[in-house]
């Protein structure tokens, strides 16, 4: 492990192009742009829209309209109210203080002639990943579960990130004894996009028998904050985050269209909307993020969590970043840098009128989800300042556990091949199946895997037979044959033999990964 000297002198740095940025970052939010991608949506499902606190759509007003092709009365209104960007090719014209709009022909509910160039779609960026298949954000919450409850401890960056920590052995020095603390943050945009997900459906990670404890340092909201921090890290560093986003993110994701969530149920309204080639009203739903409520200064006067900067006197809501001497070089021209330690709100979040830490409370103080969505914006805003100003390894503050180690691992049977068995067998004939499992870790793993086959009613035909393993390093596997016969012991013959195999361990941390099934069919 490299050890941080106590004091942090200027020193030459060789890799002038990861040190050539600015001191700091002002985060400022963006106008969005750019398209959503994928299926092409109805109108207005990525556009930026009119929208009351809660983030439902503002409707134009309900009416009728003289439809021109037929000369009849037909209703009108009800339509999603896009916000114009005023530009050199749109003609709309705004007055302060009055949400400038983009005339709508009421209707059919699309934008009227000569202002098609007024809307704004809404910019996903890397956030497109939304768009995977279910099965595999489903792995990467797995994958991201495992970490977590494989973990020493888990704690939280300056951002709000989640990061997990473990010992592990250093045999740098040839005794293979020193104990090091490896620290992770959990930076995949898919895994914290699944982290939102989770806690908008369940509220926790885990097995729901014994979820994962996460740490929660904010008064009052708890797993929205994770959520909202999830959505933060799975962001454009340099993009933003507002209330149109989250909405078609939750859309994209699917989640107003579930009867209830963590969040109870959605709020649902009528839109009038062209569904191929006929407009008609559609219900919209929305989640509910009333009593949500965020205040920067809360926040980031807590983070890290729990605080470890400086080294020696660790201080609630202080970090440490790059910053360069910008007049000094050293003897060959190179950058000279040395590390600040200090508040974060500040340094992210900076006010120039003011040094003292209330005034830097704005956010969004309103909640709902315009404060969920600020929330998520202020962890990308840090996360992007971090990145752009970032320790140097070997220079960073060491992140440690208060608690022991516990031995953990994730012990799985594969899906795809952990269970080998025949997919035809004739009756009276020997064949060979076998049987794998694998340790993901971090420690070694000891357990019993079980074999069984059956028929369809549940009468055991094969086994049950066990195999058993000790101390399989991690990242290893160990796999087990064993025969298949039905003969003469078997007086007749079931159509299919039902296989289940599953691996039992006592520090196993996801059981969810623990059983596989396959079926064999049987012939005369």
């Amino acid at each position: 492990m490299s050890k941080r000297a106590s004091m942090k002198p200027a020193v030459s740095f060789l890799f002038a192009a990861i040190l050539a940025c600015p001191i700091a970052v002002l985060a400022a939010p963006g106008d969005g742009g750019g398209g959503g991608g994928g299926t092409a949506p109805d109108y207005g499902d990525m556009f930026v829209l009119l929208r009351a606190a809660n983030g439902v759509p503002i409707l134009t007003p309900e009416t009728t309209a003289i439809d021109p092709e037929t000369g009849l009365e037909v209703p009108a209104g009800s339509c999603q109210q896009p916000i114009a960007l005023p530009s050199d090719t749109c003609p709309v014209t705004c007055s302060e203080g009055v949400p400038c709009l983009v005339p709508l022909d009421p209707i059919t509910c699309g934008v009227a002639v000569g202002y098609e160039t007024c809307t704004q779609e809404v910019d996903f960026s890397r956030m497109n990943v939304a768009r995977a298949p279910a099965a595999v954000m489903d792995r990467q919450l797995a994958d991201v579960v495992v970490n977590l409850a494989t973990a020493d401890c888990i704690t939280l960056d300056p951002a709000g990130r989640l990061v997990y920590t473990s010992q592990d052995i250093n045999d740098s020095d040839g005794d293979g004894v020193t104990l090091e603390y490896i620290s992770s943050a959990v930076d995949s945009p898919l895994q914290n996009l699944a982290i939102y997900k989770e806690m908008i459906l369940r509220g926790e990670l885990g097995d729901p028998a014994d979820p994962i404890e996460l740490p929660q340092p904010f008064t009052g909201y708890g797993y929205l904050d994770t959520a909202a921090k999830g959505l933060g890290a799975a962001s454009d560093k340099g993009g933003s985050i507002n209330v149109d986003l989250v909405v078609y993110l939750n859309q994209i994701l699917g989640l107003p269209d579930l009867e209830t969530t963590n969040l109870g149920a959605p709020i649902c309204i009528n839109v009038r909307q062209e569904v191929q080639g006929v407009v008609q009203l559609v219900e919209k739903c929305f989640l509910n993020y009333a009593g949500y409520g965020y205040e920067r200064s809360e926040t980031y006067s807590a983070l890290p969590y729990p605080a470890y900067i400086p080294q020696d006197n660790p201080l609630d809501g202080w970090f440490e970043y790059l910053a360069l001497y910008p007049d000094v070089t050293g003897p060959d021209g190179e950058p000279l840098f040395w590390i600040v330690e200090g508040p974060i709100l500040p340094a992210v979040f900076p006010d120039t009128d003011t040094t003292d830490l209330d005034d830097f409370l704005p956010g969004f103080e309103d909640g709902n989800i315009g404060g969920l969505a600020q929330a998520a914006d202020d962890a990308r805003a840090v996360i992007d300042f971090m990145h752009t100003n970032p320790v140097l390894i070997g220079y960073e503050t060491p992140l440690t556990c208060g608690a022991p180690h516990v031995t953990a691992y994730d012990v799985s049977i594969s899906p795809d091949s952990g269970l080998q068995v025949p997919v035809r067998m004739v009756f009276g004939t020997e064949r060979e199946g076998t049987v794998a499992v694998a340790n993901a870790g971090p420690d070694a793993a000891s357990g019993v895997v079980t074999v069984t086959g059956a028929n369809s009613n549940g009468l055991t035909l094969v086994g049950p037979m066990q195999f058993t393993f000790n101390d399989l390093a991690a990242g290893a596997s160990q796999s087990w044959p064993f025969p298949i016969e039905l003969n003469a012991n078997v007086t007749w013959v079931p159509w299919a033999i039902f296989w289940t195999a599953t691996v039992t361990a006592e520090d196993d941390v996801n059981p969810a990964n623990n059983t596989v099934t396959e079926v064999t069919r049987i012939f005369r």
